[in-house]
């Protein structure tokens, strides 16, 4: 038996005969949608995580000025 993963439907053999196998009789999702869907979120969770690796944080920004000054100033 097939469960729908939104609502947890087990399918039954008799549903075969009025909807299709790849939509839930109970919800109506068709899981190959969804299945999409959350490809496309999971990969729009991956860039965002990779994007928030390469930001700068003010704290990291100040860091970096401040030890710039230093070394400027050791330079002199």
């Amino acid at each position: 038996m097939t469960f729908c993963p939104k609502c947890g439907y087990e399918r039954q053999p008799k549903d075969d005969g009025f909807i299709p196998k790849g939509e839930c009789p109970r919800c109506g999702i068709v899981y190959e949608k969804l299945a999409e869907h959350q490809r496309k979120l999971n990969e729009s969770a991956k860039i965002a995580f990779e994007r928030k690796d390469r930001t700068e944080t003010p704290v990291a920004r100040s860091l970096a000025n401040w030890c710039l000054i230093v070394f400027i100033e050791v330079m002199r």
